[in-house]
């Protein structure tokens, strides 16, 4: 209890520090990249041909154009995309010439704004041959995608039904209070939770709204900021919500079902595995219990155990509510569910971070291997 108000009282004083400067972001902000810093782009044409699939890929390459970048570029080429890409840093010249295969047009710009920065001066930059796109792609660099070979993602996503199409869906369900508690109904997304979005990694949208006036309304009404919270909040979760409030059909190719459902399929021994191997933040005592928690089941192991593999199925699929399941169960989903996006920024989290990162690459480059 104490725990709480002190960190309630922290977060109410950080916000009311920050507030002079989101203030002033909010009226100054865009004025100032609008008006000034776009001065400073570099526009450079593509070798590629403008087609009705169009994809805005967003990279901040801090070390240089690499194996993943092209990776991604090869199969937005195989799946017929002309690619818009958008650099948030500036590019040495030999990777421009690199890029100039891969795409229709190159953006350089500052990195203002983020992701959500880039794919606003992406799409603003596009809107005249938007006009006639089937699917627009939203795709940045955050991840290695796709991981596996031959990938149908893309495809999936291009077939899925829907208007707006995300890899997953994220804050969907009210959040456990414990791993153990009994697992939700996953057939009841909330979409009204506050929090409630499709990651910003990959989104496929249907020409409903690539080709409508309100998604660049919506991109040119954006407010861009240097707080990494408020591009969260206006662009990756304001984003899905304004898909949602306009009436656009929605979904993520990987539901909570599909965790569950991968989880029960998997033997004790694979469980046990999944439940060492999940990452999940140490910033609170509720947190840090929740490690101790996993620990503890982990201990507890038994191969025949049915009432051990209830637990910790529960408790997988738990987590997988409680936290982004693109990080905490990404060893279980990348080599096992096939989930064709690795996040980077797995390898940022510390020891483990990095440990499982290095495994989910190990696992995929065997497999990759083995199919030559």
């Amino acid at each position: 209890m104490i725990e709480k108000i002190i960190r309630e009282s922290k977060r109410v004083g950080n916000q009311i520090a920050r507030m002079p400067k989101r203030l002033a972001g909010l009226i100054f902000n865009n004025i100032y990249h609008d008006l000034f810093l776009r001065r400073r782009n570099q526009i450079t044409e593509g070798m590629q041909k403008i087609s009705k699939k169009i994809a805005i890929y967003l990279i901040f390459p801090a070390n240089g154009i690499d194996k993943f970048h092209e990776r991604t570029l090869e199969e937005l080429l195989k799946n017929c995309y002309s690619t818009v890409i958008v650099s948030n840093a500036k590019l040495p010249k030999t990777d421009l010439e690199l890029l100039k295969k891969y795409s229709l047009r190159i953006i350089e710009r500052a990195n203002y704004g983020y992701d959500f920065g880039g794919y606003r001066e992406g799409i603003l930059a596009s809107s005249s041959i938007l006009k006639k796109c089937k699917k627009l792609l939203l795709i940045n660099d955050s991840t290695i995608f796709p991981l596996q070979e031959n990938s149908t993602w893309i495809i999936e996503a291009e077939s899925s039904g829907w208007d707006f199409t995300g890899s997953m869906c994220i804050n969907g369900y009210n959040k456990p209070k414990s791993i153990s508690a009994k697992a939700p109904n996953f057939g009841l997304v909330k979409t009204d939770n506050r929090d409630f979005h499709y990651p910003s990694f990959a989104i496929m949208l249907g020409e409903s709204i690539a080709q409508s006036k309100c998604l660049q309304r919506y991109f040119r009404s954006l407010k861009l900021s240097s707080i990494k919270k408020d591009v969260i909040k206006r662009g990756e979760i304001g984003l899905s919500k304004w898909a949602i409030k306009q009436g656009f059909s929605h979904g993520g190719l990987m539901s909570h079902q599909d965790i569950f459902t991968l989880a029960n399929k998997l033997s004790n021994q694979e469980l046990l595995e999944e439940i060492k191997m999940a990452i999940t933040p140490q910033n609170t005592q509720k947190q840090k219990q929740l490690i101790k928690d996993l620990q503890s089941l982990a201990l507890e192991f038994k191969e025949d155990c049915k009432d051990w593999r209830s637990k910790a199925i529960t408790s997988l699929a738990n987590l997988s509510i409680r936290f982004h399941p693109g990080y905490t169960l990404a060893h279980m989903l990348c080599t096992k569910g096939k989930l064709p996006f690795l996040k980077k920024g797995i390898k940022s989290k510390g020891a483990k971070g990095q440990y499982v990162y290095n495994k989910i690459l190990e696992t995929i480059n065997t497999s990759r291997q083995s199919n030559h």
